[in-house]
């Protein structure tokens, strides 16, 4: 699981933001919810949930739940259902709109205090998630953050591994809205403007443990 600390343009306490793929599992999502729950997190952004039958998935009783699609039938939830999900804590002077329709179970915007959360995730060889991305034109000054599991490869994240799933073109799509590269090489990949305070692209790698990184807004 990666942590992101996102300070609030309000004044108040920082918001923090987990990311994890649980890959479907049953014990994995219900262990993030617990371990994330327990460490106070606001927000909890979920890649391949585990789904049920009669459009059922994990809850925590803490936290709100958003998802991009929200039905799905008893026996093609996991290739019908979302593949991104959304918790957001009850209480602690959270204002949330889900706002951004994509008509996509793999993306999905929250508004939270007023910044921009898109939770996305990118199936190998699958190109949808990847032509939005790439699409996007972050505005300075939006508080916009873009997370997620996207299955793309570069050197600048991993040392020594050869690009793939279009990490090269990812990158420069980075480069572009003026963020820079803050993750630690191997183990995260985190990017944030390089004059300007109010964007994050925070690229989640698959990790097994916090990262908690600088308040960047």
């Amino acid at each position: 699981m990666s942590r992101t600390t996102c300070a609030n343009s309000a004044g108040g306490r920082a918001l923090t933001i987990a990311w994890a793929n649980v890959g479907r599992g049953h014990s994995n999502h219900i262990t993030l919810l617990q371990v994330a729950g327990e460490a106070g997190m606001d927000i909890i952004c979920v890649q391949e949930p585990r789904l049920y039958e009669n459009s059922a998935t994990q809850n925590h009783a803490a936290y709100d739940r958003f998802q991009p699609i929200d039905t799905w039938g008893a026996t093609d939830g996991p290739e019908r259902g979302p593949r991104v999900i959304t918790y957001v804590r009850k209480g602690g002077n959270l204002k949330v709109r889900q706002m951004r329709q994509t008509g996509s179970r793999d993306l999905l915007w929250v508004n939270i205090n007023g910044y921009s959360i898109l939770n996305a995730y990118r199936a190998p060889l699958e190109p949808r998630t990847m032509e939005y991305i790439l699409g996007l034109e972050i505005a300075p000054g939006t508080g916009t953050v873009v997370g997620g599991d996207f299955n793309a490869k570069y050197d600048l994240w991993e040392p020594g591994v050869p690009t793939a799933g279009q990490g090269d073109a990812l990158a420069q799509w980075a480069s572009d809205q003026g963020m820079e590269y803050i993750g630690t090489p191997g183990a995260q990949i985190i990017y944030k403007p390089q004059s300007i305070d109010n964007e994050l692209l925070n690229l989640v790698s698959n990790n097994e443990h916090f990262f908690d990184t600088a308040g960047v807004f």
